[in-house]
């Protein structure tokens, strides 16, 4: 992008000092021969040069808003892909945090169901542990659902704009 600035500054300061000079060259010879009775061949063509400068001048202008209007289309889509990109990194954060809330739980459980199993190993029943045991569980579950639930967001998130622009292309398809 700043290539294509560069290109536009460049395109711009060249065509003003082709015009620059061409408005020169026409006042100096435009001047002395209008004071001396001008040829009128020569005034037809000083008159073609200058709506050719005009036109050019023209021309000239409009490429400049041309690249102006793609300049903030891609300011507005690197916008847009910045938007999205500090989403997903939302989202892929959340998930990180409730991955790490899943592994934290799966230990628990992990150690909980070792305690439980030496427990009846000994022979020993223990209603608190298995209370412990099936609490340690359903956490493990709840963590697995919101960590499949986060990632489930950051999958819709990341797929959101391309729908988007799938329905705006079938908008303009069936217009």
């Amino acid at each position: 992008m700043s290539e294509l600035a560069e290109y536009q500054r460049r395109i711009a300061a060249a065509l003003d000092r082709i015009g620059k000079g061409l408005e020169a060259r026409a006042a100096e010879v435009a001047e002395p021969a209008f004071e001396a009775g001008i040829d009128p061949e020569v005034a037809a063509e000083l008159e073609s040069l200058r709506a050719a400068l005009a036109s050019e001048r023209d021309s000239n202008n409009q490429l400049i808003e041309r690249i102006r209007a793609v300049r903030r289309k891609q300011e507005r889509a690197i916008a847009g892909l910045q938007r999205q990109i500090t989403d997903l990194k939302r989202d892929a954060d959340a998930a990180a945090v409730e991955l790490e809330r899943h592994k934290r739980v799966a230990a628990e459980l992990a150690d909980t169901n070792r305690v439980l199993r030496e427990a009846a190993e000994a022979g020993v029943s223990d209603p608190e542990l298995l209370n412990a045991s099936l609490k340690a569980e359903f956490d493990a579950l709840r963590a697995a659902r919101a960590a499949e639930i986060a990632e489930l967001d950051a999958i819709l998130s990341a797929l959101g704009p391309v729908m988007d622009k799938a329905e705006a292309g079938e908008e303009a398809n069936d217009a």
